[in-house]
């Protein structure tokens, strides 16, 4: 689980370190612009030569950023995780950007600027890309770089360029109460805008990697069918191959049965025992061959008959008036809630009499031989399908066994008793 949480974390910041990158693309194009239409359409002296510096590091940066990225397109992510890992670039990228931040809010009249806003803009960054313990010294960091930048130019340490404070004719800056108010104040919000998205962005942490859990879960629970679906099918497979050989085999000496039994009954007299005796013979032989016939159509996976228009109801009832004479259900009463007027379906009639048999001799088994079997019919009205229902007073199957009623090969009963 905890191999999942380290991925998940790491999978999630790499996607937002790319959007990070873009996202830098407009603001350099944004601040060029902007500082455009201050010179050329205000006249206001923005342009500088330092402003340039600042722009051209800021775009050598990210186009450092976008090439890191697209190697590791190219290469393993593993490999590019020992390089340098994604926490550590973005923590790169956020460092830089605060220097850069840092400059033009010098450059161009300190806490006068509202760009010192924007301070905020990339604590809310950090607290989307990195731990809560990480978000809080970028937090600290800015804290510094802010507050020193304006007591140096308020102690004189620094030159102070009041491009804006005399553009607009009101000069805070080297207003210690005014430094004081606002400094504290700003620096108050950062750490409340990280303890806010932190706490955001932790919580929708957890639940995407309780979302990547749940989803390796079921993964893991398909690959575990698959693979019983294609253990069975291997079996299956097997058996058939099995199944084809041994019923060749009993076919040739059955062929040779049945021949000289037929050859036999046009010899012996009529109308005595031991012509009863070769019909019966022959009658059995018939039905080992068809039960022969089954077992290779089963092997070829299909069998070679056709379907019929059944009607259900009646299907069921000669079925049960089949089997209820045997000796396991002299002591079972059965009962019949068959829904009138269901029109005939198109299915292999074997198949639904060999179904029922079995549906009904388990029953019987369930029950030790007492009991009550209820059958019913009715009719889907949203899909139109023909419903069969069987029903015993038997101890019923255990939540466990539910889930595998429907597997090959599954039973309850001990070895050499069910199949």
């Amino acid at each position: 689980m905890n191999n999942i949480k380290v991925d998940a974390l790491t999978s999630e910041i790499f996607d937002r370190l790319h959007w990070f990158i873009r996202l830098r693309w407009l603001a350099i194009l944004g601040t060029f612009l902007g500082a455009a239409f201050l010179q050329w359409i205000l006249l206001l002296p923005i342009f500088s030569e330092t402003l340039l510096y600042i722009l051209c590091a800021m775009l050598f940066c990210n186009i450092v950023y976008r090439q890191i990225f697209k190697t590791k397109q190219k290469t393993d992510f593993v490999i590019w995780k020992i390089v340098i890992t994604p926490s550590d670039f973005a923590n790169l990228q956020i460092g830089l950007d605060l220097i850069f931040l840092t400059f033009l809010l010098h450059m161009y009249g300190g806490i006068e600027n509202p760009i010192m806003f924007f301070y905020i803009f990339h604590m809310l960054i950090a607290s989307i890309l990195l731990s809560k313990y990480n978000s809080y010294l970028w937090t600290v960091f800015s804290s510094l770089l802010i507050t020193g930048t304006a007591l140096t130019a308020l102690l004189g340490i620094l030159d102070h360029h009041s491009i804006l404070g005399k553009i607009s004719g009101i000069e805070i800056w080297n207003n210690l109460y005014w430094n004081i108010w606002i400094l504290s104040s700003f620096c108050f919000t950062l750490f409340m805008v990280v303890y806010i998205t932190s706490s955001i962005s932790k919580r929708l942490r957890q639940k995407n990697q309780e979302n990547i859990a749940l989803q390796k879960q079921i993964s893991d629970r398909k690959l575990e069918a698959t693979e019983k679906k294609l253990y069975f099918s291997e079996k299956m497979a097997a058996l058939g191959k099995l199944a084809a050989g041994m019923a060749h085999e009993i076919n040739n000496p059955l062929t040779t049965v049945l021949t000289y039994s037929e050859c036999l009954l046009d010899e012996v007299e009529k109308e005595t025992d031991f012509e009863k005796d070769l019909k019966t013979i022959i009658e059995e032989t018939i039905r080992i061959r068809e039960i022969v016939k089954k077992v290779l159509n089963f092997a070829r996976s299909s069998e070679q008959t056709e379907t019929h228009s059944v009607e259900i109801n009646k299907e069921l009832k000669e079925t049960v008036n089949m089997i209820a004479n045997q000796m396991q259900f002299i002591n079972i009463k059965f009962f019949f809630d068959l829904k009138k007027g269901i029109p005939e379906v198109r299915i292999f009639r074997e198949h639904l009499k060999q179904i029922t048999i079995n549906l009904l001799v388990n029953a019987s088994q369930a029950m030790k031989g007492n009991g009550e079997i209820y059958i019913s019919t009715s009719i889907d009205k949203s899909t139109g399908n023909a419903i069969i229902k069987v029903r015993d007073t038997g101890p019923g199957i255990s939540l466990e066994d539910k889930n595998k009623i429907f597997d090959p090969f599954i039973t309850t009963k001990p070895i050499g008793k069910g199949t």
